[in-house]
């Protein structure tokens, strides 16, 4: 049952990363910016299914500096 639950899960983010870049892609170039930012999300999506530990603690960081320097800035 888990095994299933996570195959859903990775396929979901592999398919929503994949169709957010294409859709990028066609807004701003059409078939070829479709195609291409289509297979840069495929990528992405299957990078943060692969190592999901490290791409969050990456995104926590950058946001937490993001916030830091927003306190100095204010």
């Amino acid at each position: 049952m888990r095994e299933t639950f996570l195959f859903i899960v990775r396929v979901t983010v592999v398919c929503a990363a994949t169709a957010f870049g294409a859709l990028l892609g066609w807004q701003g170039h059409g078939w070829d910016g479709a195609l291409g930012f289509g297979l840069v999300g495929f990528g992405a999506g299957s990078a943060f299914v692969a190592f999901p530990g490290f791409w969050l603690d990456l995104l926590g960081s950058l946001c937490l500096d993001l916030l830091r320097f927003l306190w100095e800035v204010v």
